[in-house]
């Protein structure tokens, strides 16, 4: 982050001094920006939030401990004491959550460079990353960490940008409306790129066309407009250019493969170390936004052969035996579906251990239903479905062998009756299940 002063903070956000402690530091400089009273860093504004579990003003004596300056706190303040005051200089705010934003916001116009915002129902993080791949072999780019790409994760990644910077990649997400206009308003992106629409947090967004409402809002702010040309809800829109292997201002050509992913753009070969098909499009995304970034196809094809799999996205393990297929960051109807098609090309036995697709809304049992209807479709001989809403994989399907448990920490007491030497297995669903303890004690017992 580029030192800015206490001053300067004052006027973003609209706050107001909490007491006089910081009348003499206005002049002071912060050094960053920090959520989490455990990882502050001296010189740092702790922004106190308040979350469903814990709330950031219970910790402002240990994020003075640690070394922040001065604290950003919405009232009632429960650590103030009886004369109101905070343990450490405080700017108070109706909202922090609000503020964090309009600091971000403030930030962000201090810079010039090209913001490119990536939104989608699937493929996200992993489109951010091949963007980034492609356009740092002429560019110094900064991404988000991770999935950081919230309310608050966009915020933090726009406060690490420096005047070293000359592109910004993010990955801009939403589970509740009103979350990416936000966010665009926030960023700016001059190009915004759409992977996808999937029916995600239907519980919030109620139909798919309103994921597709919301994930539009993107487009509001940009200049240039990437979408996927295969996509029946994306493919309408007009004044974009649009990337597909059916459709789209650039195609690609698939190619066989035993070994990643192999596709071809205007004669030029790409090969992806990454599985399935649906990497195709992420890839298609990041050459677009390359494109439009001045970047030649071969230089973006040399680059996106070293890219690695983001952990938990179609990560491939493979250890005593048995291949493991890493698809527990998250889950929805069509990237289940996707995933499952892809045990396909492989040969040995074939297990999806797959745990509940959370928040599809009142029609999440038939959308359970419907994926376990495709199950023996793939070539699955194994079903073992995790949680309250993974029986419609065992109901829906005529497998084998089927197996259902209530958690996560009931299916590990069994797990080892259950896997051979030679399996293929497909380990996806919703983050909150916890599906990772599945990968992870796979590797310690088998």
């Amino acid at each position: 982050m580029e030192p800015i002063t206490i001053k300067n903070v004052l006027k973003a956000i609209n706050g107001s001094l909490l007491n006089s402690q910081l009348t003499t530091h206005n002049s002071q400089f912060i050094k960053g920006v920090s959520i989490d009273s455990r990882t502050v860093s001296p010189g740092e504004l702790f922004v106190a939030l308040k979350g469903n579990k814990y709330d950031g003003h219970s910790f402002l004596e240990q994020a003075k401990q640690k070394g922040a300056i001065a604290a950003i706190v919405q009232i009632p303040n429960p650590s103030a004491g009886s004369d109101g005051q905070s343990p450490i200089p405080s700017i108070v705010v109706k909202d922090t959550l609000i503020a964090l934003g309009d600091l971000a916001d403030w930030y962000r116009n201090l810079f010039s460079i090209p913001i490119i915002g990536i939104t989608g129902s699937n493929g996200k993080t992993t489109t951010k990353e091949l963007t980034a791949k492609c356009l740092s072999t002429k560019y110094r780019v900064l991404k988000n960490e991770k999935s950081f790409n919230s309310l608050t994760g966009v915020p933090l990644t726009l406060f690490n940008l420096s005047k070293s910077d000359e592109v910004c990649v993010l990955e801009i997400g939403a589970n509740h409306p009103g979350e990416i206009e936000r966010l665009a308003l926030i960023a700016k992106p001059s190009i915004g790129v759409i992977t996808n629409i999937a029916p995600t947090h239907l519980e919030n967004f109620k139909t798919i066309e309103g994921v597709l409402e919301e994930k539009l809002q993107l487009l509001d702010t940009t200049e240039i407009s990437i979408l996927n040309a295969d996509d029946p809800l994306l493919s309408q829109r007009q004044d974009a250019f649009k990337f597909g292997i059916n459709n789209g201002d650039l195609r690609a050509e698939l190619l066989e493969s035993t070994n990643g992913t192999r596709f071809k753009v205007q004669g030029v070969l790409f090969e992806l170390p990454l599985v399935g098909k649906y990497q195709v499009y992420n890839a298609l995304a990041a050459i677009s936004v390359g494109i439009h970034s001045n970047l030649e196809l071969q230089e973006m094809s040399e680059a996106l052969k070293e890219v690695t799999p983001v952990p938990h996205r179609e990560e491939i393990i493979n250890f005593n035996g048995i291949k493991i297929i890493d698809s527990t960051y998250n889950a929805n109807p069509v990237s289940m579906r996707l995933a499952i098609e892809e045990l396909k090309r492989y040969s040995g036995r074939k297990v999806a251990i797959l745990g509940d697709m959370l928040e599809l809304g009142e029609n999440a049992s038939q959308f359970h239903l419907a994926i376990g209807k495709t199950l023996k479709e793939f070539g699955v001989q194994i079903i073992i479905g995790v949680g309250e809403l993974a029986k419609g994989y065992v109901n829906g399907n005529r497998v084998d062998e089927k197996f259902h448990f209530k958690s996560t920490d009931l299916l590990l007491e069994e797990l080892e009756n259950i896997i051979k030497p030679g399996d293929v297995i497909l380990i996806k669903g919703s983050h909150a299940i916890g599906m990772d303890r599945i990968v992870e004690s796979l590797k310690l017992k088998i």
